[in-house]
């Protein structure tokens, strides 16, 4: 699924249908976290260009990491994957290089374990209130919103059943 949020954004439609139709592409065939790491070979079989790859970067739609890993930036906005079918990405080390904005995209840490932003600001877990109890809705604003590099390698549980 893609958010319409996305889709139809002023950013996202001056784009060229080339750059377009690869982000789709690129967000049907990558993970469960929203990583890629065969994305040429996708680009090869739908004959995208490299300016398309390059204008999806430049744009903030994708996040290409120097281990040549990319992700697609509003991966957590677009879907939704129940937590029995969810798994894990095995691009850990970039998945540890990356926050969730409280928007629900992904942005990069400014250094290695320093999140960037404003770190008095409200995170929000998953299945919990401010009183710890226990959630009922589903909403997405209450996805955690924590960095993925906390020590003891905590896994991301983005989203309830």
């Amino acid at each position: 699924m893609f958010s319409r949020d996305i889709t139809t954004s002023d950013a996202f439609r001056e784009m060229p249908s080339s750059a377009q139709s690869l982000y789709f592409h690129l967000g049907m065939e990558a993970d469960d976290d929203g990583f890629l790491d065969n994305y040429r070979g996708l680009m090869r079989a739908i004959n995208a260009s490299e300016d398309d790859f390059k204008i999806l970067v430049g744009k903030r739609f994708l996040i290409l990491f120097p281990s040549k890993i990319v992700v697609v930036k509003h991966w957590l906005i677009n879907n939704t994957v129940r937590s029995d079918r969810y798994k894990e990405t095995k691009h850990l080390d970039e998945k540890r290089a990356l926050v969730v904005k409280e928007n629900g995209s992904y942005t990069e840490l400014d250094k290695p374990g320093i999140p960037s932003g404003n770190q008095m600001a409200t995170q929000y877990r998953i299945g919990e209130d401010s009183k710890g109890e226990k959630r009922t809705d589903g909403d997405a604003k209450h996805r955690m919103k924590k960095p993925f590099n906390s020590l003891g390698s905590e896994i991301l549980k983005a989203f309830e059943e």
